[in-house]
């Protein structure tokens, strides 16, 4: 059970709404044996959902400070409907009175879930805002569209089957697609992966183009376009198709990250990205009187000096008219990659993150540099050049 669940690590970084925990066996609540809970940015749970007599049965929990305000009464009284989960938080906070806070509280509370499934929850009332039934299509729809629940994760969490068979879907090659909510038709989507085999290597494309996708209209977060689950093994889009080949290239990317690039090529990409990370540049030695450098914002300066580890300048307009008064700065700051252009000329830096977005963590920089590289994005000839090496050299 626990390790299916720990499939949440590899979400949270996709800036989700929620944290999702999907428990295949052990829900333990109300004769369920499976069910999902959702939980918010802070671990505490928002509610949870599992299937009773052929429908869905949601239970929707109470704000955090009114249960928590309520367990902190229930410590002082004797108050039914606390459940043994309280009892359990309050064993804890008596063994470590400075614990006693709703951060706490909360932390307790996912804990319990992931160890325990619901068991120590069954008779906390306490937790409860309300109740709603729902029909199986239209809970899948609904928390699909509104909380980023996978179709895969709703049926097995809810049908104990990874396909309810009541989806649209159809095959592709080796990869079979599930339509969602997306309004896209067969043919379009067809038609697009074969833009997105024509751009990989044939040897690539033998190992990636495979698997499951599920293809939505929109994420409930409006930041997220595709995302991958390595876990499963799964891809979901959103399918608009104007930027389909590009998503699909990404993500195929963190598949090939996750599951066959080997150790050496993992240690060479880690490097490649700190060589990115680096503001060091590699193309700016040393600066002489009246050289003039412009910066990523736009600003410009005129070297007048030099002085030790220091760099005297003023800084200019457009037209090379002095309007700022004499200063100085580390000679190492006009050796950085904010240096975009040297006496007018534009610097070419040999190792500069593709994107923004590249820099947030060693997994979105490879997959936004496979997505740059097998599309066709202008990236940095070394790192382009480098990273299909590592990609490609180190092939089975």
């Amino acid at each position: 059970m626990f390790d299916k669940l720990t499939k949440i690590a590899s979400r949270v970084f996709t800036s989700f709404s929620c944290r999702k925990c999907i428990i295949e066996h052990g829900f333990d609540y109300d004769g369920a044996d499976s069910g999902f809970v959702l939980f918010n940015y802070y671990r505490y749970p928002i509610l949870w959902a599992y299937q009773k007599d052929g429908k869905v049965k949601v239970v929707n929990v109470r704000k955090a400070e009114d249960t928590y305000s309520d367990f902190i009464y229930a410590r002082k009284t004797t108050v039914s409907g606390m459940g043994e989960i309280a009892r359990v938080i309050d064993n804890w906070m008596k063994e470590h009175p400075r614990g006693v806070t709703r951060r706490n509280f909360s932390v307790h509370l996912w804990v319990s879930i992931w160890k325990h499934g619901m068991s120590q929850l069954k008779d906390a009332r306490f937790l409860i805002h309300s109740f709603k039934t729902m029909e199986i299509d239209e809970a899948r729809s609904f928390f699909s569209k509104n909380y980023d629940v996978s179709i895969l994760d709703f049926n097995k969490a809810i049908l104990g089957n990874p396909s309810s068979g009541n989806e649209k879907a159809f095959k592709w090659g080796e990869m079979d697609f599930i339509i969602d909510d997306s309004t896209l038709e067969k043919e379009f989507i067809e038609s697009k992966m074969g833009e997105v085999k024509s751009k990989l290597p044939p040897f690539l494309a033998e190992k990636l183009l495979y698997g499951r996708v599920e293809l939505k209209d929109k994420f409930a977060s409006k930041d997220v376009l595709a995302d991958y689950f390595s876990k499963d093994d799964i891809i979901r889009m959103n399918a608009k198709g104007d930027i389909f080949v590009q998503n699909m290239l990404h993500e195929l990317g963190h598949r090939w990250h996750f599951k066959f690039s080997n150790d050496l090529q993992q240690k060479k990409l880690n490097n490649l990205y700190k060589l990115c990370r680096s503001m060091d540049s590699d193309c700016i030695v040393n600066l002489k009187p009246d050289d003039e450098v412009e910066l990523d914002n736009g600003k410009m300066f005129r070297i007048f000096n030099e002085e030790g580890l220091y760099y005297w300048f003023h800084e200019i307009d457009r037209w090379g008219e002095v309007i700022g008064d004499l200063a100085k700065l580390p000679k190492k700051f006009f050796r950085s990659k904010r240096v975009m252009r040297l006496n007018g000329e534009p610097l070419t830096h040999k190792y500069v993150l593709p994107s923004v977005y590249a820099g947030k963590n060693i997994k979105e920089f490879v997959a936004v540099c496979f997505e740059c590289v097998y599309y066709g994005y202008k990236i940095s000839d070394t790192l382009a050049r480098e990273f299909k090496e590592i990609v490609e050299n180190g092939q089975d």
